[in-house]
């Protein structure tokens, strides 16, 4: 009644066949001895013990951290489209000049794709500094916390981003 038992499921096993199986032993417990009427057995993933409610709040900051991308996004491309507009004259030349439709906008997609990723390249390098930066002031004991890095989805994910932004904002 007052022990919590951590243990493993056998591979292959799934958590409901395993829950099946200890209610099972359980009931059969609870006929032996009397000590044991009345309790029950409840296996939880030991991720789900340990972090309880932060999954909810977690989800949150996720929601928080893409709207504050998507603000640092559109304020580039308003920049990115107010440049543009200053720079019609220098198009109308190149126009004149004898450029073709392709060759302006393949410049310009590339001019914004360059800032894109350049912008992107940033962000990761303040990414990885901050996580470095939190480490050293996190509590030691703190779970899991020593595992914390920018892994390959996260950064596939911000070059991603970065490439996508810089060829909505060119084509605009």
């Amino acid at each position: 009644r007052f022990i919590r038992v951590v243990g493993r499921i056998k591979r292959g096993t799934t958590l409901p066949a395993a829950r099946s199986e200890m209610q099972t032993i359980a009931e059969r417990l609870a006929a032996i001895y009397e000590f044991n009427k009345n309790t029950t057995v409840d296996l939880v993933p030991l991720r789900d013990e340990l972090t309880g409610q932060v999954q909810s709040s977690i989800v949150v900051l996720y929601a928080a951290v893409a709207v504050l991308l998507l603000i640092a996004c559109v304020n580039v491309a308003n920049l990115l489209v107010a440049r543009s507009a200053s720079r019609r004259r220098e198009i109308a030349i190149r126009t004149s000049l004898g450029a073709g439709r392709l060759a302006i906008v393949r410049q310009l997609l590339v001019e914004s794709s360059l800032l894109a990723i350049a912008g992107g390249a940033v962000g990761i390098a303040l990414a990885i500094m901050s996580i470095r930066a939190l480490l050293a002031f996190a509590p030691p004991d703190l779970l899991r916390v020593a595992t914390l890095t920018v892994d390959r989805r996260v950064l596939l994910y911000a070059i991603a981003l970065s490439v996508i932004t810089g060829i909505v904002v060119g084509l605009v």
